[in-house]
């Protein structure tokens, strides 16, 4: 299953709602199910609310999400285009879910939970931390486009492998 293009809440409605019906999907574990949708719901969620515009004609965020299916695992790709003033933190938060281990970032989400407060959107930074604890592995770039333009993409691993 894959998208590119406009993003908006109508869209990503649409997208869980085929994602859930896709056949290999109903067909996994439960487990893997509730992993894999964590972290769809959240990468959809960092496009539409964190996501820049490159232009005002646009209707949406521009970007791309794509979820494959290998042997062992689920795959899912998003993209989006952030502005330069973002890149290190994000970068900085990224690594720190890297490289915690499961004990560790449920201490670093009691830690924000506890520490932050809620942004205008909604959003106290949790996102990632959640990515990460359903995650098997995570990756990610950030490619220049323009001197004030990048193009994010995340990559999260979702193995199938469970008990």
């Amino acid at each position: 299953m894959s998208y590119k293009g406009e993003f908006n809440s109508d869209l990503v409605n649409s997208i869980l709602s085929l994602t859930y019906k896709d056949a290999h999907i109903k067909h996994s574990k439960d487990i893997v199910k509730n992993r894999l949708f964590s972290v769809i719901v959240e990468s959809l969620q960092n496009i539409y609310k964190h996501g820049q515009m490159l232009n005002e004609e646009d209707d949406g965020v521009k970007g791309i999400f794509l979820v494959r299916k290998t042997d062992q695992s689920y795959c899912i790709y998003t993209g989006n285009f952030l502005p330069a003033r973002s890149v290190k933190g994000l970068k900085s938060k990224i690594e720190q879910v890297r490289n915690a281990d499961r004990n560790g970032l449920v201490q670093l989400q009691k830690n924000v939970l506890k520490n932050s407060t809620l942004t205008p959107e909604g959003n106290a930074g949790i996102g990632l931390i959640e990515i990460g604890k359903k995650s098997s592995h995570i990756d990610y770039n950030f490619d220049q486009i323009q001197e004030d333009m990048f193009f994010f993409s995340l990559e999260a691993e979702i193995s199938t492998l469970v008990a």
